[in-house]
């Protein structure tokens, strides 16, 4: 006998990958004397039925996935053909070089206008109002001991938790 409860399943039917969602054990009944036997068989019949629908479900969409999945292997163990599916080419990239730097220069837009000027770091939450913040993390920083300004920067966040802190400091 294992601490699985059965010799059997120390045997090796454990060991299937869908031996507990198939078969998985009834919760034990509740003592006869703690309700009446109508009771514990109306019980005991809903708690079969439950413990049966699921696998009944799970079998119904792995058979409707074993076409798909037969499909996909069919066709993993399909040999490339150049005559049905053509010349696959892929260039020769071995690094930034001056083409490709002329090209991405070539592609910038340069810096935004207007917005906050990020070398201004707060000290108080009331400066950050209408901002995505930037705090200095001074008591972290000590924390880990590192030699660095650390910063974060507190996306979707303002002062007082309300798209309404603008107003709420000029009042």
């Amino acid at each position: 006998s294992s601490h699985f409860g059965s010799s059997r399943l120390a045997e090796g039917r454990a060991a299937h990958p869908r031996f507990w969602t198939a078969h998985r054990p009834l919760p034990p009944p509740p003592p006869p004397a703690a309700m009446p036997s109508r009771s514990a068989m109306a019980l005991r019949q809903s708690l079969r039925r439950a413990a049966g629908a699921l696998p009944q479900q799970r079998r119904f969409a792995a058979a409707a996935a074993d076409p798909v999945i037969a499909r996909a292997r069919e066709m993993q163990k399909t040999p490339y053909d150049p005559a049905k599916e053509g010349k696959v080419s892929a260039p020769n990239y071995v690094g930034w070089d001056k083409e490709i730097d002329e090209g991405f220069t070539k592609l910038q837009t340069g810096p935004k206008k207007g917005g906050r000027p990020y070398a201004e770091i707060c000290e108080s939450a009331l400066d950050l109002i209408g901002f995505t913040p930037m705090v200095r993390m001074s008591r972290l920083r000590a924390h880990l001991g590192v030699e660095c300004e650390l910063l974060g920067k507190c996306e979707f966040f303002n002062a007082g938790g309300s798209v309404k802190d603008r107003i709420g400091k000029r009042m």
